[in-house]
């Protein structure tokens, strides 16, 4: 249905056009006061009548049933009696007024209101102020056929402030609810405001590029920017477009202005400035061109989520990136993973963030994702695209292209994507456009390093992430397996998350994409779920009223982040690391032997550590400790053993009370029971964490050859030419003869095979190899 009649519980801006509302609605808080929200409140009788609910368009023949006795539409095949009918009696006092926004300067500014009651009104009094904070001069409301009214002065041009009050016998109430966050009423001159407003800077696709974007007022239609060299005398200048858009038609409009300028001298300070070329320019601001694409160092300052109402609360945004900024002082890109607003489709809170931060984001490059509060009110983000200035996508659905785009800078291209599209019916097949738009854009790249970008991750934790995880992992195609992506950013949780995943299970770094969620720079925080996202997690921290950020230095080499937290909520100034990570290779091209810290070259197991490496058979122990001396686990090498079968489709179990649907070796350990390679230790448990000896490894070797159809039979006395035979056990002699046999598993020096010790890692990529081989 589109639809509604009753209670208002959102301010979901558009969602909400076009309907009704009983009159005696009580609002929890301030209604939009900023937008013009349209609805009609009506009366009970009318919220009873039949024919209310065929002229909004609902279907009376066939989806609904009209109840007589309780005056309200049933659904067709429910018992009406079951629908106790709606309670219209009015308790207390409500004021309907429509928000006065905006009156010439004057002209007529006047304020109407209804008062819907069963107590005795005793006065209805405007409040106006030209200061929010000082709302005090009264003018009494005449009432007129149940309706009261008031005029404000108009005399004066710019913004003023009002609240009604109405006094009953038995109660005092305004409106807005709240009356110290009074309507806002701008007299208009009627001249033009041209003055560039918001600008913003976003890496062009090419590295030396940059885009830039501003508003204005509807009636500047030219878009300009002139800018030089710092220091030097002549200017350039760039024409770009613009266009008219907004949330309503016809309400608050802005002018979109953006423009692209190339070919700026590497790394060389410009200043610039930007309008129509005539009388309305912004004041000369600042800018560092970007690096020269040989140089493949630079650094990102990555954060999340500043999602505030109000200049009051954008104040934690613009603490933590001065905090940032005293790390990182010249950042080569800001990369914000979402959630700007609160509100998106409300100018005034996008007028709070850029009174706050429009400094910095005319003056650094950022480049920022497009979350769900930014779709709230305003599903095809209107107010986002005309403030940033992307690239663009090409997936058909151009409502949410605008919103996406890509960049290359240095060695790394990255992919900005729009998960929070609509309508839900056709978000699988949008999402599934914007992924093969991904894949080909990361496929016409030569860059290294391959980093994409969206709001709402795969592994946050309070917010379920199998909202999305569909669309991000279990795609065989258009995974970011798939596409060999190194580093996924993404916000949404308010929580600073790093998790490194392959096939939705826990690896080690730059055996899987890592993925981090930044975290908050905002006033909101959530709690991290451990059922939901231990079996993923590295790290995470969820501390309340601790604002995160992070630096990330990419280089031909590496991908090396940093995540700080403050420390002490009411100390800006304590924010110390909590969190790092390095990435030194590319998932496309693998690790090598050489990658990990504790390999010598001339190691005995350094041909079998590279080739088990190479062939993701056995991972390191640690992200580049490869841990040849380590013993095993049973987890580690039923993983190993399904690896080398090629990792072949399992169903899970729940044979093993202590394998979790979580658990990192999962899959492994239920293919493993299930081909009779490896059975548990009894009482339902597998003891996956138990450290595998060298007698059990030759039988479990020995089964796994035997499954791949090899012949295992051997003379068990064979055993004997081992000085340790006779410690062998009886059911292990067959295994130990088997790899003894086929020189699979050789003993130790002395001709010592050792039974009861432990298989180490080195061990047993020596023998992978040779099965291979």
């Amino acid at each position: 249905m589109d639809k509604i009649v009753g209670q208002l519980d959102d301010e979901a801006a558009t969602n909400i056009t076009g309907n009704i509302a009983w009159e005696g609605t009580l609002l929890s808080g301030n209604e939009p006061t900023e937008q013009p929200i349209k609805w009609e409140d009506v009366s009970a009788a009318k919220m009873q009548d039949k024919s209310t609910y065929e002229a909004l368009g609902w279907d009376m023949s066939k989806v609904w049933d009209w109840s007589a006795s309780g005056k309200q539409p049933v659904l067709r095949g429910y018992d009406a009696s079951i629908f106790p009918a709606v309670d219209y009696t009015v308790s207390g006092t409500r004021i309907i007024s429509r928000a006065l926004n905006t009156a010439p300067h004057k002209g007529k500014a006047e304020v109407s209101a209804r008062i819907v009651t069963s107590d005795k009104v005793q006065s209805a009094t405007l409040y106006y102020g030209y200061d929010s904070s000082k709302v005090d001069t009264a003018v009494a409301m005449k009432e007129s056929n149940g309706t009261y009214t008031a005029s404000l002065p108009t005399d004066k041009t710019g913004d003023m402030f009002y609240y009604i009050e109405v006094k009953t016998n038995k109660e005092t109430v305004t409106k807005p609810y709240t009356k110290s966050e009074p309507i806002v009423l701008n007299i208009d001159d009627g001249k033009v405001k041209g003055e560039p407003d918001q600008i913003t800077i976003t890496p062009d696709t090419k590295q030396g590029g940059l885009r830039f974007s501003w508003l204005t007022d509807p009636a500047v239609t030219k878009t300009v920017i002139q800018y030089k060299v710092k220091g030097t005398s002549k200017w350039e200048s760039k024409s770009g477009t613009s266009y008219v858009e907004s949330v309503t038609a016809g309400y608050k409009e802005k002018a979109a202005h953006r423009v692209e300028i190339t070919g700026l001298k590497p790394s060389a300070e410009y200043v610039y400035r930007v309008g129509d070329g005539g009388s309305f320019m912004s004041e000369e601001k600042s800018f560092t061109a970007p690096k020269s694409a040989s140089d493949k160092n630079f650094s990102v300052i990555f954060y999340s989520d500043p999602q505030s109402e109000s200049v009051e609360n954008y104040m934690s945004f613009k603490y933590s990136i001065d905090q940032a900024l005293k790390i990182c002082p010249n950042p080569d890109l800001m990369i914000s993973a979402g959630d700007t607003t609160q509100n998106g489709y409300k100018s005034t809170e996008w007028e709070a963030c850029f009174e706050v931060m429009g400094d910095y984001y005319a003056k650094y490059p950022t480049v920022t994702v497009a979350g769900n509060h930014e779709m709230k009110g305003d599903w095809n983000f209107v107010s986002f695209a005309q403030r940033f200035n992307m690239s663009g996508a090409k997936t058909g659905y151009p409502q949410f292209d605008r919103t996406m785009g890509y960049f290359e800078y240095g060695d790394a291209i990255f992919v900005i994507l729009n998960g929070e599209v609509t309508p839900a019916d056709q978000k699988a097949e949008i999402m599934k456009k914007e992924l093969q738009w991904c894949k080909s854009v990361l496929d016409a790249s030569d860059k290294k390093w391959r980093i994409v970008m969206t709001h709402a991750g795969p592994y946050t934790s309070n917010h379920d992430p199998m909202d999305v995880r569909d669309y991000y992992i279990n795609d065989s195609e258009y995974s970011l397996d798939a596409m060999g992506v190194d580093l996924f950013l993404n916000g949404h949780d308010h929580i600073y998350i790093r998790s490194t995943v392959k096939n939705d299970i826990k690896v080690n770094t730059g055996d899987g994409t890592t993925y981090l969620t930044g975290g908050t720079v905002g006033n909101k925080f959530y709690e991290y779920i451990p059922a939901r996202s231990d079996y993923s997690t590295d790290f995470y921290t969820d501390e309340e009223d601790k604002q995160v950020f992070s630096i990330i230095e990419f280089s031909e080499n590496s991908i090396k982040g940093t995540a700080y937290q403050k420390q002490d909520e009411d100390n800006w100034n304590s924010f110390k690391a909590v969190d790092s990570y390095e990435i030194r290779n590319t998932l496309r091209e693998g690790k090598d032997a050489e990658d990990f810290t504790d390999i010598p070259a001339g190691a005995w197991y350094y041909d079998a550590a590279q080739y088990v490496t190479k062939n993701g058979l056995l991972s390191g122990d640690k992200a580049y400790e490869f841990g040849a001396n380590k013993a095993l686990t049973r987890a580690q090498v039923a993983q190993a053993l399904y690896n080398l079968a090629g990792q072949p489709k399992t169903k899970l179990t729940d044979s093993f009370s202590d394998v979790p649907v979580t658990h990192q070796a999962r899959t492994a350990i239920a293919w493993a029971e299930k081909t009779g390679i490896m059975q548990g230790v009894g009482g339902g448990k597998f003891s996956p964490d138990r450290s595998v000896t060298r007698q059990e490894a030759a039988t479990l070797l020995t089964r796994q050859r035997k499954l791949s159809g090899e012949d295992t039979a051997a003379d068990s006395s064979i055993v004997k030419q081992f000085t340790d035979g006779s410690t062998i056990a009886d059911w292990a002699a067959a295994g130990v003869a088997y790899c003894a046999k086929t020189g699979l598993v050789q003993g130790k020096p002395g001709k010592v095979f050792a039974p009861k010790s432990t298989i180490t890692r080195a061990e047993m990529a020596t023998i992978m190899q040779r099965i291979v081989a």
